[in-house]
């Protein structure tokens, strides 16, 4: 999370992930743009649309900081048992309904992508696939009584 310590450093991230590939106006689809009120904004040359890089993203209309954001993006991606609102609220000094209302645009983030099935090289840690076998379904003291 080093990499995301300052608001540049974010912004930084966000411009090369949406524009990485080429600028495209959401109004009029031009390709051609220039900078816009900020450095992290781009600004359509040809209808005069102004976008940050924040906007239709996560982090569009934030009430807190980008490096929290993005903190709390990584928490809640990467802890198994995830995190209350109340544990964000107080971790990061924001108000409970806002920590809600991220969460649960990370939330939907998340199950928007297709989940059905999986492809390829899959890993999986700590997963029981198929159930114990017979002899693991037995109580461990019975177990030992069985193999005497």
């Amino acid at each position: 999370m080093e990499a995301f310590q300052t608001e540049d450093r974010c912004h930084v991230y966000l411009v090369k992930s949406k524009w990485g590939k080429g600028f495209s106006c959401r109004r009029c689809q031009h390709t051609v743009s220039v900078k816009g009120r900020t450095w992290h904004h781009r600004r359509c040359k040809a209808c005069g649309y102004d976008e940050s890089s924040t906007a239709h993203t996560l982090f569009h209309k934030l009430k807190f900081p980008l490096p929290v954001a993005f903190t709390i993006v990584y928490q809640l991606t990467t802890m198994k048992k995830g995190m209350s609102t109340l544990e964000i609220s107080r971790q990061h000094g924001i108000h409970q309904e806002t920590a809600w209302f991220f969460k649960r645009k990370i939330q939907q983030a998340m199950s928007a992508y297709d989940t059905d099935s999986l492809a390829g090289l899959v890993e999986a840690d700590e997963t029981v696939i198929g159930g114990l076998s017979p002899e693991q379904s037995v109580v461990p003291k019975e177990r030992e009584r069985l193999w005497r």
